[in-house]
């Protein structure tokens, strides 16, 4: 058991050591819808309402009504705002989380 315990130090230095931050206050402040869109930003740098539509089985509108309150709360960034092809790129301050 002491053995097991020097490892678990050991893991905590080293990632003390790295710099790694810790993301789990980030991460608390997530709904759980946006916890699971998190998997899109991970496979893509930007997202569509189509997106959220498909991952969530959302209606059209829903979909947008659901990112343009991602906008409000900074969870997501506009980068294109063009009517039909509007992408969102998920907020600097959340892009930890992705890795």
């Amino acid at each position: 058991m002491a053995k097991s315990f020097e490892n678990v130090r050991k893991r905590a230095t080293q990632a003390a050591d790295l710099g790694a931050m810790d993301e789990s206050v980030t991460l608390r402040r997530l709904d759980p819808r946006q916890r699971k869109a998190l998997a899109l930003f991970r496979s893509s740098d930007t997202v569509t309402s189509r997106d959220v539509e498909h991952l969530f089985a959302l209606s059209q509108r829903t979909a947008r009504n659901l990112l343009v309150a991602w906008v409000e709360d900074g969870f997501v960034t506009v980068v294109d705002p063009a009517k039909k092809s509007r992408k969102y790129a998920l907020a600097k301050e959340f892009g930890g989380l992705l890795e």
